[in-house]
């Protein structure tokens, strides 16, 4: 048969699901099967290659060439890569086994929600992290336990607690007020509820953006460290809840080990306080926030950040040619809470870390940990408070090197000036300062004639199409080795967690891009189709 873009769409393993909600696996041979056009799908092609593969100048993405999936999909396309979400996991397994075995994962649905992902996270044997009711849900439908699934959140539904307390997940009570009520709402059942408590409130200091930082003392999540005395107090009132431990979510991108070890030492304490007053404490979850080094040294990052303190300083003399960043402003030098600029004191998050996703599970469990002002290894510490489960929550280290995004050059022109701003089709709305930051971290590339040099590099900013001013997608110029053309593909990688559709909205009705993903033998599926124009005026 002759594979069309529409007979791709009907056939697709995402449309298969969703009109026959056949098992994954039946999803995956009806994918095999669809793939008569060998021009289409090559498996000798795809099968066993690097996810993204330069060659003579030019990217293969998943064995394909760029230009493939351009034609096949449109632009813009988030591609997932299955193998590279299954070798994270594997990764994160591979370091309790080796330093911790009664450690356990839990994938943070949040980084990227979809029940073709979490069929992957089920398929590895690991559990998940689910904040909504709708988390919940597409994490059942993947048919991952759901005595694997942890409920998170801080305002969780009535019904959501409800659902968990039948199905018998987890729940990580948000506070001593959420307590009560899944308390009181567990009365209902016959079965104890598991139930963890989220802490917040700790002293520390620039370890990520604030944005991101959910466990300090100005914080809308968790129980404040402060009051758990009067929780252990409180708690023999409730014998109809399994009461297993404690929780905490340090942030996103965490980069340095040192906060970790910070935090687990003061939840140590807090363990051993709750077992002298006849508790039990059998986990510890030390939440997410294992970061992605979106450079590859150290020497990269530190280059970024002289060129906004060097580009930021000219400007103050009133020579705003070497201006590296957007408006001028001294980016994340900047103390988001006081207004104080130090150039020497970077206050968002990091764009490299010495220990990157798994690694850093392997240097918080080598690590260590001050208990009552002692210090003590991180095992022998877990051990002295009867050896609990340690569970984490990874999010973006398990999706985040699983994704590129293609996207194509607009327009080309100058501002202000000499400085270079480049237009893309980038299907993502900045109405957030949350976009601009994460895209300071993001590499580009240009997907063809990479090869190709201009005696100097091309430095730009990237702006997105819509009608308003604050639409700058990197407001931190990229640096690409030649001038883009109209039309030239450019590749941004590590954007499988919290990316373009995290954002998506349909603003001067654009429509939202498509989500792609490759399995090992290239058998490619939609995970979202582009929306329609039925589809953004709906009701």
């Amino acid at each position: 048969m002759k594979l069309t873009r529409r007979s791709f769409v009907k056939l697709s393993a995402a449309g298969i699901a969703a009109s026959t909600m056949v098992s994954p696996a039946d999803i995956f041979a009806s994918v095999e099967r669809m793939w008569a056009d060998q021009k289409a799908f090559v498996p000798s092609l795809a099968g066993g290659s690097a996810f993204i593969d330069q060659q003579g100048g030019n990217t293969l993405v998943a064995g394909y060439p760029v230009q493939w999936w351009a034609d096949k999909f449109g632009l813009p396309l988030c591609i997932n890569y299955a193998p590279d979400i299954r070798q994270n996991i594997r990764s994160f397994k591979d370091i309790f086994k080796k330093r911790y075995p009664k450690g356990e994962i839990r994938y943070a649905v949040k980084a990227n929600a979809h029940p073709t992902i979490l069929s992957l996270v089920k398929e590895e044997s690991a559990g998940a992290d689910v904040a909504s009711d709708n988390e919940a849900k597409c994490a059942l439908q993947a048919k991952i336990d759901p005595r694997d699934l942890d409920v998170n959140g801080n305002t969780k539904s009535e019904a959501l607690i409800k659902l968990a307390l039948r199905k018998k997940m987890l729940l990580v009570a948000d506070s001593i007020e959420e307590f009560l009520v899944i308390s009181e709402l567990a009365k209902q059942y016959q079965s104890k509820p598991r139930v963890i408590l989220r802490t917040a409130g700790y002293d520390l200091k620039n370890v990520t953006d604030e944005g991101v930082f959910t466990a300090g003392k100005w914080c809308k999540f968790g129980t404040a460290i402060s009051d758990l005395p009067q929780f252990y107090s409180m708690l023999p009132k409730h014998p109809h809840i399994d009461f297993l431990g404690f929780h905490v979510h340090i942030g996103s991108q965490i980069t340095a080990v040192e906060p970790y070890l910070i935090v687990l030492g003061k939840m140590i304490e807090f363990s051993k306080a709750l077992n002298e007053k006849g508790g039990n404490c059998r986990m510890l979850n030390m939440g997410g926030g294992y970061p992605v080094s979106y450079h590859r040294t150290r020497e990269e990052w530190d280059k970024q950040l002289d060129r906004i303190r060097t580009g930021y300083t000219l400007a103050q003399k009133g020579d705003d040619s070497e201006t590296w960043v957007w408006g001028g402003t001294p980016a994340m030098f900047m103390d988001p809470a006081t207004g104080k600029i130090d150039l020497n004191d970077w206050s968002g998050e990091e764009s490299y870390s010495e220990h990157p996703q798994h690694h850093m599970l392997e240097a918080i469990l080598t690590g260590e940990v001050q208990v009552f002002g002692k210090t003590m290894k991180t095992i022998e510490a877990l051990k002295s408070i009867g050896e609990p489960v340690f569970v984490i929550e990874p999010g973006r280290s398990i999706a985040e090197t699983s994704g590129v995004t293609l996207m194509k050059v607009t327009g080309i022109r100058k501002v202000n000036g000499d400085h270079n701003l480049i237009a893309m089709d980038a299907g993502a709305v900045n109405y957030d300062s949350a976009v601009e930051k994460d895209y300071l971290m993001r590499r580009w590339m240009l997907a063809s004639d990479m090869d190709q040099k201009d005696s100097e590099p091309f430095d730009t900013f990237v702006a997105g199409r819509l009608c308003y001013n604050g639409d700058i997608i990197s407001r931190l110029k990229i640096r690409f080795p030649r001038k883009p053309k109209v039309g030239d593909i450019v590749l941004i990688p590590d954007t499988g967690a919290y990316s373009a559709h995290f954002y998506a909205a349909n603003a001067n009705s654009f429509p939202r891009p498509a989500r792609v993903i490759c399995y090992e033998d290239g058998s490619v599926a939609y995970i979202k189709k582009e929306d329609t124009y039925d589809e953004i005026f709906s009701q």
